[in-house]
């Protein structure tokens, strides 16, 4: 009790200020320490106390007669409550070797899922799989080009057969083509050209179609529920130069909300996530005199971070009821 006495003498002699709230942990040396503290101040308190505790008769009396909190300390936090929905989930991460992509994956990996993980660049994939398995999961890389029907297939089917099923989709595969749809400049009229047009097309939207249809297929296939989350952009609402990347990403919106209608009688859930200006590659090539009149616009005064991106998919796969909705993650700020 010496270690109680000297610490009571030292709460005894302090300054309370009054109608001011105070957190006061003790050492415990001895389980009535704590409830001495109280003894020397001439403020209101209230008691917390771990529930295994009241199994001691004295203990148990004092805290009815305190109003003892009792606290269970094996109830899980949020995050491990989110941990428990991802951990050893199959999910597959279209366009994982940069960018968004990379980012989900380092995350959930950081979390337990297993990872199946799709891109064109196979050089960069591959460094992506080896610090996803550094964080002790399983991540196979996949060499995919979400366009080619006949590639997707293959690779769901693969997937399926490496890892015995898939639980979750993130549909992030994306490219830009950027440029005004016409333009007059020097007295030359310049246009995007169809080329330009299709391929952000093709990708953006034909790839995401392709990706959720055989996703879905597997899941319909092993009767199981599953979460696929699209991956949109504030530019779906109408940006300037970016007539083909607007269409693919309001397009991806409004698939989500189809394809949330069509697969909830089967467990499965769909949900979008509608990033603004993320500090990625994507946004790295642009100019930083622009760079700076974006920021002025947004409310924050900054770009987002790819992490911040990560907690809207822990978000929706956490919560079982989110579903043909599209999370909107952009700093407050509006094209």
């Amino acid at each position: 009790m010496w270690a109680a006495r000297a610490k009571t003498t030292f709460i005894k002699n302090y300054e309370y200020k009054k109608n001011q709230p105070y957190v006061v942990i003790s050492n415990h040396l001895s389980n009535l320490d704590s409830m001495l503290l109280f003894r020397f101040l001439k403020i209101k308190w209230v008691f917390m106390a771990k529930k295994e505790v009241y199994k001691l008769p004295i203990f148990k009396t004092a805290a009815k007669a305190f109003n003892f909190i009792k606290v269970d300390r094996t109830i899980k936090n949020d995050n491990e409550n989110i941990k428990s929905k991802i951990k050893n989930k199959v999910i597959v991460i279209t366009g994982a070797a940069r960018g968004l992509g990379k980012n989900f994956a380092l995350d959930l990996a950081n979390r337990g899922a297993k990872l199946a993980l799709a891109d064109i660049n196979q050089e960069l994939l591959e460094e992506v799989r080896k610090t996803c398995e550094q964080a002790g999961t399983e991540a196979r890389a996949y060499d995919l080009n979400v366009a080619e029907e006949k590639a997707v297939e293959g690779f769901f089917d693969q997937a399926v057969s490496d890892f015995g099923t898939v639980d979750v989709l993130i549909n992030n595969a994306g490219i830009t083509r950027d440029g005004l749809i016409a333009r007059s400049k020097d007295g030359e009229i310049k246009k995007m050209s169809l080329a330009n047009w299709q391929a952000v097309i093709d990708v953006n939207l034909t790839g995401s179609f392709l990706c959720g249809r055989e996703f879905f297929v597997k899941l319909l296939e092993h009767k199981k529920p599953g979460v696929c989350i699209n991956i949109s952009s504030l530019s779906r609402s109408g940006n300037m130069g970016q007539s083909n990347y607007t269409a693919t990403k309001a397009g991806v919106a409004e698939m989500t909300v189809t394809w949330a209608k069509e697969m909830a009688r089967h467990g499965i859930r769909v949900a979008a996530i509608a990033p603004g200006y993320i500090n990625t590659e994507m946004t790295s090539s642009i100019r930083e005199d622009v760079k700076q009149k974006i920021i002025d616009q947004i409310p924050l005064k900054r770009m987002g971070e790819p992490n911040e991106i990560s907690h809207s998919v822990f978000y929706i796969l956490e919560n079982d009821y989110f579903t043909g909705r599209v999370i909107e993650c952009d700093g407050g700020f509006r094209i």
